[in-house]
């Protein structure tokens, strides 16, 4: 079966770029053809064409090598399924540039359409009444409904008069990420991936290396301005990102997708929030697995608690995972062949 997906898969973000991977390896596992829909998902701007231009190397890349081909998204297909998602694709901060094109806007009544863990990124969602009707018309087509977060259930019940099915984000679908990682050694280190960082945060890690005895390696995204002549900019590429997670000994991060990552490789992990009222998605899922202590407000928090000097359980997170993850192949597999 023909499969058009409608998700951020042209963004310079590793969650986003392995989500794409991931739904597509499974789709692809079960023998159907997937085309990616192309979507501008930046305003041209000085600002987006610099970033652009300091992600494509490691963007494009992984795209060329580990993702279906992009078609046009007017040229609609009536005998494919649509699926969009996963990530925030149904964040209202979306609709500034795209309109409600992530709710298929654009798709004939008859074309069948799927959403999959799909997100709305936060809970305090301020669509007018007019919007919500339109959403409400619009979802009322899709042949099947799923999100990503508990709290995205209570939106999609309260707001659009729908009940959508709870599933893991795609990247946790999958088992087995070594062929984007080669081969994993083990390292004795302490990985941070953060969006903001701040200096009580740099020390924060040297005090958490230094009671574990581990080296800090850092994968945050900084951008360094030197004298108006341009940014420099310290990344690594999907594969070395994925890579190091895998190898290390412990993760501190407030990303949804390094704590998935953290999960599939059984690694210890600290969540430390940057922006508080983005962190549903990620207390969504340390709450369904039954490990919602992973989760501090603060740094203080870290300093005066000690659970992260404790070993998580992996065998009942396993099952916990195990039980959504059948539940979530199970519910997409039936809503593209029903």
């Amino acid at each position: 079966m023909r499969i058009k997906l409608l998700t951020f898969s042209g963004t310079p973000n590793y969650g986003a770029l392995l989500q794409t991977y991931a739904l597509c390896e499974v789709l692809g596992s079960w023998g159907h053809q997937v085309d990616l829909l192309k979507v501008l998902l930046y305003k041209p701007s000085l600002k987006n064409t610099l970033r652009r231009y300091l992600y494509d190397r490691f963007m494009l890349r992984f795209q060329k090598h580990y993702l279906p081909a992009y078609v046009k998204i007017g040229d609609i297909d009536r005998e494919a399924v649509y699926i969009v998602g996963s990530d925030q694709v149904w964040n209202p901060h979306f609709m500034t540039l795209h309109g409600l094109l992530f709710f298929f806007d654009f798709l004939p009544d008859e074309v069948k359409r799927i959403s999959y863990a799909a997100s709305f990124g936060e809970q305090d969602l301020k669509y007018t009444d007019e919007v919500k009707e339109r959403i409400r018309v619009l979802l009322s087509k899709f042949s099947a409904v799923s999100v990503r977060e508990s709290f995205a259930v209570e939106v999609c019940r309260e707001n659009f008069k729908i009940v959508p099915g709870l599933v893991l984000d795609p990247t946790l679908l999958l088992t087995d990420y070594s062929r984007i990682s080669g081969p994993v050694t083990k390292q004795n280190t302490l990985v941070s991936f953060k969006f903001v960082q701040s200096p009580e945060y740099d020390r924060l890690l040297e005090i958490l290396a230094d009671k574990s005895n581990l080296k800090i390696n850092r994968l945050d995204r900084r951008f360094i301005k030197i004298r108006n002549k341009g940014y420099i900019s310290r990344h690594v590429s999907v594969n070395d990102w994925v890579k190091a997670i895998a190898e290390c000994e412990m993760l501190v991060t407030d990303s949804f997708h390094g704590v998935a990552f953290a999960l599939i490789h059984r690694k210890q992990f600290i969540v430390l929030p940057s922006v508080k009222s983005r962190m549903g998605r990620v207390v969504s899922l340390l709450r369904l697995l039954g490990i919602v202590d992973r989760y501090y407000d603060s740094i203080e928090e870290v300093y005066e608690r000690s659970d992260w000097m404790f070993s998580i359980d992996y065998q009942k997170v396993a099952e916990r995972l195990d039980q959504e993850r059948k539940y979530s192949l199970n519910f997409l597999r039936k809503a593209i062949l029903c």
